[in-house]
């Protein structure tokens, strides 16, 4: 029988697998700490007592930090954005406001769809429109 790996072929799979594991196991924990704050959270409310929103973020730190990791990721092509778009990241991109960024797409110059009260705006359409700027 024919062996298709070699041993290192081998090791490096079984390293990334560990890698892999650990990172989803972090990932896990995580969750589990967020659903024990919620829980905390809902017999809180359900006795009547006043929560405030700090408690609430104080409880899940570890959720709040890969949050933050996950909004804070550069952009380092245009591959790296999503297919669509939220005007969180017409925020980033054009490095403006949240305020401006909504008032931009209030009367977009590219299309923008309206889903409710989400709105999202096709990458192509919004990089079309950016790329005819910017040689303007």
């Amino acid at each position: 029988m024919h062996q298709f790996l070699s041993d290192r072929q081998l090791t490096d799979l079984e390293e990334r697998y560990k890698s892999l594991r650990k990172l989803l196991m972090i990932d896990v924990e995580a969750l589990i700490a967020e659903v024990r704050a919620y829980k905390e959270l809902a017999s809180e409310l359900q006795a009547g007592q006043k929560v405030h929103r700090a408690e609430v973020t104080v409880a899940i730190p570890e959720v709040k930090q890969t949050i933050q990791s996950v909004k804070t990721k550069p952009i380092s092509s245009w591959d790296d954005l999503p297919s669509v778009l939220v005007p969180m990241d017409i925020k980033e991109i054009l490095n403006i406001g949240r305020r401006g960024a909504y008032e931009l797409l209030e009367n977009p110059p590219f299309r923008v769809l309206r889903i409710g009260t989400k709105i999202k705006i096709p990458k192509d359409t919004f990089l079309a429109w950016l790329l005819e700027n910017e040689k303007s």
